[in-house]
């Protein structure tokens, strides 16, 4: 059996917080669930968690995103209960909106202006930091936390811990589990070890967790990545490394962007790297700029100046320039980070 003893540190979230959303919980009849456009492995494992949990409270709930599930997550929701929002015909019923790992309500888009039109309730439970003018009536957020997965298993566990069994473990596994880069982030904390260990004892199997997580990828996503690597840009005595993943070389190799969404960590691993940026282009034209950084080198503050966010080490950007104008306006930030 697991058992890892560790000391508990002041908590970010007070009893009084969870206590507020247990009431809220309580008064509900119809809930929904969603989550950050483009989601993540945190995303998805805490919707589900949260999810099931609901059910057992006997709640009508519904998880309804703005896009669609990654290929790679897919195993997790076996029943098909993740849907896409498209009309707000249940959000207009709904006495409460639960929004997982999103700190800014934009990043719910449409159905942050739903809610909004039709005066629907809306809570956060987030471990990213808190931004201000948001439409939530109730902010769960502690930045210290390793994932939404983490406090969404210390809400569940806080009430009812008979709850979290093998198949509600895994959702969570996944959670935390994938925002630490299966624990070898800065953000791998001891409490993260500890839910890791919780989950194995009620069954979740790691290696099994990291076949399906890591260890999937296509022929083509394997082609794609040799020519990703065959055209790294490198400056500043190479401590910044950057590529551009573009929709041609998409379409060539028959893959979608969320497909390339591993290449960061490999790059990241180069030797004296402080600093990884992938240039990707969507279908609508939009920039998507992934910053990725390691020996203590903060990039979240590039991405908030350029109105994006995210975590010390792993933040995003999204800029409707062309994308000649994008690298030299990131490429600059960094090397004034590196400076300093």
């Amino acid at each position: 059996m697991c058992n890892i003893k560790i000391e508990r540190k002041e908590k970010m979230i007070s009893d009084s917080n969870w206590n507020e959303l247990k009431e809220r919980l309580k008064f509900a009849r119809r809930i929904m669930i969603t989550t950050h456009i483009h989601p993540d492995g945190d995303a998805i494992g805490s919707e589900l968690a949260m999810y099931y949990y609901l059910q057992y409270l006997e709640k009508d709930v519904e998880i309804l995103n703005i896009s669609s599930t990654p290929d790679i997550y897919k195993f997790l929701d076996k029943e098909n209960v993740i849907n896409i929002y498209s009309d707000d015909d249940f959000l207009k019923e709904s006495d409460l909106i639960i929004a997982l790992d999103v700190s800014k309500y934009e990043r719910i888009e449409k159905i942050a202006k739903d809610a909004k039109k039709n005066n629907i309730k809306l809570i956060t439970i987030d471990h990213h930091p808190k931004h201000t003018e948001n439409l939530f009536i109730q902010e769960i957020i502690d930045t210290s936390a390793s994932s939404a997965g983490y406090l969404v298993y210390q809400f569940i566990k806080k009430f009812n811990p008979e709850f979290i069994d093998k198949k509600i473990g895994l959702f969570l596994y996944c959670a935390v589990a994938t925002d630490t880069g299966y624990f070898h982030y800065n953000n791998a904390n001891p409490e993260s070890y500890q839910m890791a260990c919780d989950l194995v004892n009620v069954g979740v199997k790691p290696t099994e967790v990291y076949e399906k997580l890591y260890e999937q990828n296509s022929i083509n996503q394997m082609k794609m990545l040799g020519h990703v690597l065959q055209n790294l840009h490198t400056k500043y005595d190479n401590k910044l490394i950057w590529t551009v993943i573009t929709q041609e070389l998409l379409k060539k190799y028959n893959l979608s962007i969320e497909e390339s969404e591993n290449f960061s960590d490999i790059i990241r691993s180069i030797k004296n790297v402080k600093v990884c940026v992938i240039f990707k282009e969507t279908k609508n034209g939009i920039i998507s700029v992934n910053l990725r950084s390691k020996d203590n080198v903060k990039v979240n503050g590039i991405a908030h100046r350029f109105g994006g966010g995210g975590h010390p080490y792993a933040s995003g950007i999204k800029l409707a320039k062309p994308i000649e104008k994008v690298i030299p306006l990131v490429v600059e930030a960094v090397g004034e980070l590196l400076k300093k």
